[in-house]
């Protein structure tokens, strides 16, 4: 299967073919609540945007995950009594029927609220709309490794080239005493103790555990169910207790690191 899609055609060409039809009714869907959305592939997932993306939709192996952002979500909650759903997404299973006419009320929910985003003429961004691009300091989380005594340094080590692998834009330093993840890219100002870059943090839970702090955890799709916790600042965690649990779990970890880039550069 193609790793790296450009269109959704491409993305829906080279999903199962009996759900393919399943898949473009949802996108047909999509464009008839949204005729002026353009169609774009963002973070490998089929998106719909007009001033910022609408909603995005990806198929999983019993399920279609469609995301229309955490107010889309928040809207119709009240409406997903028999799916599985979270503060980000909605999970459709493929032996039941597809609510076509709900999505297309997401959508249209979707592009009222993008409306706020219009702006009358292109506008170059200046210092004051954006924070510049934050470093990665990988000499700070290099002399940490160095000199922490802990008996699963080894394990440290591999969960950390999993993380900055999952993505280029993925930057490290220490903070809260600990290495921690961050997105690098340009964002629109913050408050500090708001933490919109932090993807992830480890904790050192126990002397035989590792525990992962995703900031953001709550509000993304989790199928593997790897999150705990049920905090009401939307920390999940996941524990990691060693290197063949890690192998085992790598790449629905990745793809929780992903969706929380997406959250980041959504709320950008």
């Amino acid at each position: 299967m193609q790793n790296t899609f450009t269109t959704i055609d491409q993305y829906i060409k080279q999903q199962p073919k009996e759900h393919q039809a399943t898949l473009e009714k949802i996108r047909q869907t999509v464009l008839s609540a949204a005729p002026k959305a353009t169609e774009v592939i963002s973070y490998q997932m089929p998106a719909f945007k007009i001033n910022r993306v609408l909603v995005y939709f990806a198929m999983y192996k019993n399920h279609i995950g469609f995301y229309p952002t955490p107010s889309g979500i928040n809207a119709f909650k009240d409406e997903f009594s028999q799916f599985n759903w979270s503060k980000g997404a909605v999970q459709f299973p493929l032996d039941k029927a597809i609510p076509y006419a709900l999505i297309k009320k997401m959508v249209k929910f979707r592009v009222e609220e993008d409306k706020a985003y219009a702006k009358p003429t292109k506008v170059k961004k200046t210092i004051e709309d954006v924070q510049q691009a934050q470093a990665s300091k990988p000499e700070e989380v290099n002399q940490f490794m160095e000199e922490i005594d802990h008996p699963l340094a080894g394990l440290m080590n591999e969960i950390r080239q999993l993380i900055l692998k999952a993505d280029r834009s993925i930057g490290e330093e220490i903070g809260w005493n600990a290495p921690s993840f961050f997105y690098t890219g340009e964002m629109k100002p913050f408050k500090p103790k708001e933490y919109k870059r932090s993807i992830v943090v480890f904790n050192f839970y126990k002397k035989d555990a590792l525990r992962l702090i995703f900031l953001r955890g709550a509000f993304v799709d989790d199928p593997s169910s790897l999150l705990e916790g049920d905090y009401k600042d939307g920390r999940r965690l996941i524990t990691l207790r060693s290197v063949e649990e890690l192998k085992q779990k790598k790449a629905a970890i990745q793809k929780i690191i992903k969706a929380i880039l997406v959250l980041i550069k959504n709320d950008n």
